[in-house]
């Protein structure tokens, strides 16, 4: 449904003009009009008004304009000063069972390899998607010092004692790997450091 806007520019009663009323009306079909903001006095007196302006200016170039938008055509520089003052971001996309952890937990070993100090912070929607990273991980290499923060909620990782319900910055020394359900990064407290999403680490990752 195509609208558009009229102002009330001038309107008499009992033979003398009233000043500007404002407010907007929109047009609708049937020739109805929708009010907004428009005070119960002046609507009361609205069956007196001789004189309405319509002022109707169509976007034909609606289209060029959201194109724009999305594309960011003028902005250009705008992005590029954001995208230096950011970190670098990385994307993996897949459709389940493709092996995405998997090529996670392989960059997660060699980003170690390279680094034995790496602090990782690995994200994920549920605890046994968690689970699986860690597991993965310790397939993968079974040096890599990873730790869940959680309670037990598998039994063969409990068994490796990789879950914990409080890390202090003594233990942040030797841990590489840190996986967590999502929910956790804006409350959970690294004692003697601060929140979770405060710590200075070298990756995070969702999963």
């Amino acid at each position: 449904m195509q609208s558009f806007f009229t102002t009330i520019n001038q309107s008499t009663f009992g033979g003398q003009f009233a000043p500007k009323m404002g407010g907007q009306w929109r047009a609708k079909k049937g020739g109805q009009f929708d009010r907004n903001f428009q005070p119960a006095t002046t609507i009361s007196r609205l069956s007196n008004i001789f004189k309405v302006e319509i002022n109707f200016t169509p976007v034909i170039d609606l289209l060029d304009r959201l194109y724009k938008a999305f594309t960011n055509s003028n902005n250009i520089d705008e992005w590029q000063d954001i995208e230096e003052a950011m970190p670098s971001l990385n994307y993996i996309y897949g459709p389940p069972g493709t092996g995405k952890t998997t090529t996670i937990c392989n960059n997660i070993n060699s980003t170690i390899q390279e680094n034995p100090n790496a602090k990782i912070l690995v994200l994920t929607p549920t605890n046994k998607a968690s689970d699986v990273v860690c597991k993965k991980l310790l397939e993968i290499n079974s040096d890599i010092f990873a730790i869940r923060l959680s309670r037990p909620t598998d039994p063969e990782l409990e068994e490796v004692a990789i879950y914990r319900d409080t890390i202090d910055e003594d233990d942040m020394e030797s841990i590489n790997v840190v996986a967590s359900t999502i929910h956790r990064l804006p409350y959970f407290d690294i004692k003697n450091v601060g929140l979770l999403f405060q710590y200075k680490w070298e990756y995070v990752i969702f999963d």
